[in-house]
């Protein structure tokens, strides 16, 4: 009820957004304070169901295949994030923008694939520029590979494996990472 209260008091903006990339209209609101004169800000509303996107059956998703992605701007929401990196590397299967506790967008989420290609493709790239017109919208987005903290060495694995090789895709305890890394560069 107070998000339709503060939108209601907003001047809308009718803005066509490019190719749909961004799905809600930007607002602007007057504040102002003893210290600062008026200053119009902008209001995004965000949708709790702008936050996940399923794309087909999840039974056959390999978390092995998930990236992070940062920088993201505040209207993306997770269908124009899959529409965006379905169009750039193909076989998305899910896309979930990461919120704070009150379930607000904060600028980063993670993208799983369907095949191991696209993943690949995607770290590879690890940086796309967003441009859109209306709004104007120009952002360079971070491509990682997502690092889980519960993973294991895939070398020995007996120990955790907090480091990751983009280059071999795998997880290594300090010790293998050493010893494989010494062995791949000879």
């Amino acid at each position: 009820r107070s998000v339709n209260n503060l939108l209601n008091h907003c001047r809308e903006y009718n803005t066509q957004i490019l190719q749909n990339m961004v799905d809600s209209s930007p607002y602007k609101y007057h504040v102002q304070s003893r210290k600062m004169k008026s200053k119009e800000i902008q209001v995004i509303p965000w949708n709790l169901n702008d936050s996940t996107k399923v794309i087909g059956p999840q039974d056959k998703v390999n978390m092995k295949h998930t990236i992070f992605v940062g920088g993201l701007h505040g209207m993306i929401t997770a269908t124009s994030l899959a529409r965006i990196m379905n169009d750039l590397f193909g076989n998305v299967a899910y896309v979930e923008i990461d919120t704070d506790k009150y379930k607000y967008p904060l600028g980063s989420g993670r993208v799983i694939f369907c095949s191991s290609v696209s993943y690949q493709d995607a770290i590879n790239c690890k940086y796309v520029k967003i441009v859109c017109k209306t709004p104007k919208i120009e952002k360079k987005i971070q491509i990682d590979p997502y690092i889980r903290d519960s993973e294991y060495c895939s070398k020995c694995g007996n120990l955790p494996g907090p480091l990751y090789c983009r280059t071999c895709l795998v997880y290594f305890c300090n010790e293998c990472w050493s010893s494989w890394h010494v062995t791949i560069n000879e």
